[in-house]
């Protein structure tokens, strides 16, 4: 997982990268196992969710999503966190620069 949060003119631009092989159901047929793709993502700015994305198998593999929102102070901590299909989660954090 990659996250990168800058500070730029009162609001916080977030750039994010999840390391995740995303199968759907016929690639995953195709392979002879299980879909697996994310399909919810939530960013966290000191446990305030400023960010929340529900996705499906049409998201591609190593997902990169940019977003911004107001507001946000360096030396807060950014946390991402992903869910996939099967239930597994990962969470990175990262402080505002």
């Amino acid at each position: 997982m990659r996250i990168k949060a800058k500070r730029k003119n009162g609001n916080t631009v977030v750039k994010f990268m999840a390391k995740h092989i995303s199968l759907s159901k016929e690639q995953a047929e195709k392979r002879g196992t299980v879909a697996s793709y994310i399909t919810n993502v939530i960013a966290k700015n000191n446990d305030r969710v400023v960010f929340e994305g529900s996705l499906s198998q049409s998201v591609s593999t190593n997902p990169y999503i940019k977003f911004i929102y107001p507001g946000g102070e360096k030396g807060d901590t950014l946390s991402m966190t992903w869910k996939n299909l099967q239930g597994k989660e990962k969470t990175g954090k990262v402080k505002l620069k």
